[in-house]
C-alpha cells in the first residue's frame, strides 16, 4: 500500500513536472490512465479496510491446488483487515515505516546518477525505483529477473531525460554489483555458520 502510494505521487509529480512534454510524447494518455487506477485502486483498498462487514464464513475449496491458493490468500487479506481493524495506530505506524524504507531505496538511483555526473533530485531516484518495480513483479517469474531490471532501468531513465547509453550501463552494472555483493556476502556467513548435527529418534 504504501509503494501505491508513492508510485501514484511519482506519477503524479511527472504530469505537472518540467518533463511533462517529454512524457506525454513517451507514454501518451497511459500515464493518466496509470494514475487513475493507482488512484482508484487506493480508495478501494481504503474503503475495504473500514468498512464494517464482517469476515465471509465460506471458506475456499483446498482440494486444488488453486483452492489453497485461494484460501490462503483470502486468509491473508482478512488477517491485514483484522490488524487494521484491533491496531490501527500499530497499522499506520508500519505504513510510514515500510514508506520510508522505499523512500530510502530509491535514494540509491538518486546517488548513483550524482555520482555520474547527472542533474537529478531525489523525485527522480523514487520515480525510476517505483517505476523499475512495477516492472519487475511482471517479469517476476524470470529468476533474478534478469535482463528485466536492466530494460527497465533503460526504459525509465529515457523517460526522465537520461539517454546516455553509458549511464544507463554504468547505474545497471553498480545496481547488479551491490546485489552480488549481498549474495556473496551471505554465502560466506552461511558457509562460516556452525550446524549443529541433528538426530531423530525413529
Amino acid at each position: 500500500m504504501s509503494q501505491l502510494t508513492l508510485f501514484l505521487i511519482a506519477m503524479i509529480w511527472l504530469i505537472f513536472s518540467p518533463l511533462k512534454n517529454e512524457i506525454i510524447r513517451y507514454a501518451g494518455p497511459v500515464i493518466y490512465m496509470i494514475c487513475m487506477f493507482l488512484f482508484l485502486l487506493m480508495i478501494l483498498i481504503l474503503y475495504w479496510l473500514i468498512a464494517a462487514k464482517s469476515p465471509s464464513q465460506t471458506k475456499a475449496s483446498t482440494a486444488t491446488p488453486f483452492g489453497k491458493a485461494q484460501a490462503h490468500v483470502q486468509s491473508l487479506l482478512w488477517s491485514v483487515k483484522d490488524f487494521y481493524k484491533h491496531q490501527n495506530k500499530v497499522f499506520w505506524y508500519s505504513y510510514l515505516l515500510f514508506a520510508l524504507h522505499w523512500i530510502i531505496g530509491s535514494l540509491e538511483f538518486y546517488y548513483i546518477l550524482k555520482f555520474l555526473g547527472v542533474s537529478v533530485q531525489p523525485i527522480h531516484g523514487l520515480i525510476v525505483d517505483m517505476s523499475v518495480i512495477v516492472l519487475k513483479s511482471i517479469g517476476a517469474f524470470i529468476p533474478g529477473q534478469l535482463g528485466i531490471e536492466e530494460i527497465a532501468n533503460k526504459l525509465l531513465l529515457h523517460m526522465i531525460g537520461i539517454t546516455g547509453g553509458s549511464i544507463w550501463l554504468s547505474a545497471s552494472l553498480l545496481r547488479r554489483g551491490r546485489q552480488l555483493t549481498w549474495v556473496a556476502l551471505g554465502f560466506i556467513f552461511y558457509l562460516c555458520i556452525k550446524r549443529k548435527p541433528v538426530h531423530v529418534s525413529i
